[in-house]
């Protein structure tokens, strides 16, 4: 756009959205109601539409790649958290701690549940 024509527009604008403040007797009270409630709209749009631009840049989105899903994560303590991972049919129970991460265990996916004392004597 040309300069000429931003300034027109910023202008006119400007003069649509002030108009009630300076010809408050020239219209009723519904009158500037309904523009008050048409300029709230406008601006809770942007901001929504601000705020999926935001989303789809910004914040991550969970990746479900092919062969790698991670199921679920739960932290133990500050900055130490297990992570139970799928890699295409295994599934690993990994530690990440800021020393690195470690797998713990493979859990088959067979349905008979073991004592967590066996798991822990077997995997030490």
């Amino acid at each position: 756009m040309t300069r000429y024509l931003q300034h027109i527009l910023f202008w006119s604008f400007l003069l649509i959205a002030a108009e009630p403040a300076f010809c408050a007797d020239k219209y009723g009270l519904a009158a500037m109601s309904l523009k008050t409630g048409a300029a709230l709209l406008i601006v809770v749009g942007l901001i929504f539409v601000l705020y999926a631009l935001a989303a789809k840049k910004i914040m991550p989105r969970r990746n479900t790649g092919r062969y790698i899903e991670i199921i679920e994560i739960r932290h133990v303590m500050h900055k130490n958290s297990l992570a139970l991972v799928k890699v295409r049919d295994t599934e690993l129970l990994l530690s990440i701690s800021p020393a690195g991460i470690r797998a713990l265990t493979e859990l088959n996916g067979s349905t008979d549940q073991q004592d967590f004392a066996e798991l822990l004597d077997r995997n030490q």
